[in-house]
């Protein structure tokens, strides 16, 4: 009797579970239906405003950047669960609605992909267009409907962003992903993915005042990066902690005013780790993973596995509420955020981390992919664009490969270029048989050069007054980022072991206007080799392709010298091409991009074999992954 008493028990238990999860289901059915009616409301008179305006969009009022939340509105949740009281949050601006057609009922799939034949289109989003769409597109592409004002000036005043959003961003940046759901996308190198996660790491940030971790994979980015955040969060009154290399912030891990951990993968698997032992995962925000296709990196894939796996089967599932009357951000537990340009399988991932995903084949700069071989410039379908043609007989027997040839139409047109390398042995020979064949190469003016130009001008003028005044010789006057200057700072440089003072090849070639960039060269050197390039001193770098994940430096043309890594029986793949290929025709620097693979006589090197990893067709068991 008490077994039969058990099982009718468990029974109506079950029953009550399964009508609970109907009841549950429905209101979310209904929910969903009275939010995309709000959406279409909202639309409509936006419109309906626009439209009887004047032909002269006046930008809507934003909001106090600082201010309490409205009466009967609780406070951003996530402040609670530190220990401490609500504390008076940065005020988002409200973010626009939009109407995702492709959206289930559930709202668990968002899979925007962007075709070659819509990327006409979206060069013009920018632009002011006639009509009601180039109305609505104005609304929705501003910065200043995702993010507070005083952040927004930081982007066009001191990084530069000078335009609004692309299409792509405005679209990938939807209500549930602004809401923290997990969000995995994929984008074309130079097509603007940094400003996506930037956008939603920052309003994670605001809407709950916990801190956001940035995995990158290199030191080098994780330098650069710390420093545009530590711009980014000083109005909010954060810091950056910084992990990575031989950096380590001081104090406990994440302290009150912690806005942002940037890390490289080991660094954040450790830091991972000692969070779950402290249970203090819930006072992280979000994670996000720059260059998610290293899941697959032979070498490092597994810890930045063992780090999503942490995170996935450590916290909470997280939950979305949301009203009519006005959406609220609030979720719980970790929001996690990664991109890659060369993800393939976006949605086994995606799925993998219970995320939504987006991809995009936008790229802002058009990139032409050619094949040399031997004086022959063919397309990935194998046809002649043009013939090369040599200065002399003797430079044709002392390059036949044309890579200095190459180099000096790039450096005659006022542009720059990359070489990428299969080794540093091979990255330093190429870099001085470049320098021999094109002698001393002007100065390239770049923006960098000329925002510190009136500041270093009037820095040198104080600093020779002051040497008036004390008897002493007058500085030497060189303006920052000049070639000059940049030699005056590869000087400086202590060198290493036996090695007394910088590298002595690349002084020699950086006076002319090329150097060579790879892990061998002290971090003081690669640095300096680095301003030099982006000031406009070194127009041709030599490199390894460790380049391809490291700072933005971008050209306007790309050569594979070699197409492996390091050695012959390890040809490059698909990914790797596109990584490194990506430096080419950057947005906002060149109209256009190009890249040269040079072909040799042994497969899989051939130019037919080269087409095929152009063109991305392949066997999968093959050489093309």
């Amino acid at each position: 009797q008490q077994q039969q008493q058990q099982q009718q028990q468990r029974l109506q238990m079950s029953s009550n579970q399964q009508h609970l999860q109907k009841q549950q289901w429905f209101q979310q059915q209904q929910q969903f239906m009275q939010d995309r009616q709000l959406q279409m409301q909202r639309l409509q008179i936006a419109r309906h405003w626009l439209s009887s305006s004047s032909s002269t969009v006046q930008p809507c009022p934003q909001p106090s950047p600082r201010r309490s939340p409205p009466a009967g509105q609780e406070a951003p949740a996530g402040t609670s669960n530190l220990g401490q009281q609500p504390q008076q949050q940065q005020q988002l601006p409200p973010h626009p609605q939009y109407v995702q057609d492709s959206a289930d009922a559930n709202g668990t799939d968002l899979h925007i992909d962007l075709e070659e034949s819509d990327q006409e289109e979206l060069m013009d989003q920018g632009q002011a267009q006639e009509g009601q769409e180039g109305q609505d597109a104005q609304i929705f592409t501003r910065l200043e409907d995702f993010l507070p004002e005083e952040l927004c000036i930081i982007y066009r005043e001191q990084l530069g962003v000078r335009k609004d959003l692309y299409a792509w961003q405005a679209q990938a940046l939807s209500t549930p992903v602004l809401q923290g759901c997990n969000f995995i996308f994929s984008a074309p190198t130079s097509a603007g993915k940094s400003i996506v996660y930037e956008i939603l790491a920052l309003r994670r940030l605001i809407s709950t005042n916990k801190p956001f971790m940035l995995v990158l994979p290199t030191v080098a980015l994780c330098q650069q990066k710390a420093e545009s955040l530590e711009l980014l969060l000083k109005p909010l009154d954060k810091v950056v902690k910084k992990f990575y290399g031989g950096v380590r912030s001081k104090g406990t891990l994440i302290e009150d005013n912690t806005g942002a951990l940037v890390c490289t993968i080991e660094k954040a698997n450790m830091i991972f780790t000692v969070m779950m032992e402290e249970h203090s995962l819930s006072k992280l925000g979000a994670l996000i993973i720059d260059e998610l296709h290293l899941l697959g990196c032979t070498n490092r894939g597994f810890l930045l596995e063992l780090l999503c796996t942490k995170l996935r089967f450590s916290t909470a599932t997280a939950t979305v509420q949301d009203t009519v009357e006005d959406v609220t951000e609030i979720r719980e537990g970790v929001q996690v955020i990664g991109m890659s340009a060369t993800l393939s399988n976006i949605k086994e991932v995606a799925d993998w981390l219970g995320a939504k995903h987006f991809e995009t084949h936008f790229r802002p700069a058009p990139l032409f992919e050619y094949i040399l071989d031997g004086c022959r410039l063919l397309d990935r379908n194998l046809n002649c664009m043009r013939v090369l043609q040599y200065p002399s007989a003797a430079w044709a027997r002392s390059d036949p490969e044309s890579v200095a040839l190459l180099a000096k139409e790039t450096t005659d047109a006022g542009h720059s270029i990359l070489v990428f390398c299969p080794s540093r042995a091979v990255c330093e020979w190429v870099a001085e048989m470049i320098s021999k064949h094109l002698g001393e190469l002007p100065e390239k003016p770049s923006k960098e050069r000329a925002d510190t130009a009136a500041a270093a001008a009037a820095a040198a003028a104080l600093a020779a007054i002051e040497a008036d005044i004390e008897g002493l010789p007058p500085p030497p006057a060189h303006t920052p980022g000049t070639r000059a200057a940049i030699m005056d700072q590869l000087m400086q440089v202590p060198g290493s072991g036996s090695n007394c003072g910088p590298h002595p090849t690349l002084v020699s070639i950086m006076t002319r206007g090329v150097a060579f960039h790879h892990a061998g060269l002290l971090q003081e050197e690669r640095a300096v080799v680095e301003a030099g390039y982006i000031g406009g001193a070194v127009s041709v770098l030599v490199c390894t392709p460790t380049m391809a994940m490291g700072v933005n430096l971008p050209a306007r043309r790309v050569v594979f010298y070699r197409p492996f890594i390091p050695h012959p029986s390890s040809p490059i793949t698909p990914s790797q091409y596109r990584q490194m290929a990506g430096r080419a025709g950057r947005a906002g620097i060149d109209e256009a991009g190009e890249v040269i693979l040079m072909a040799l006589q042994k497969q899989p090197y051939t130019a037919s074999s080269l087409a095929k990893l152009i063109t991305g067709s392949g066997n999968r068991n093959g050489y093309y992954l």
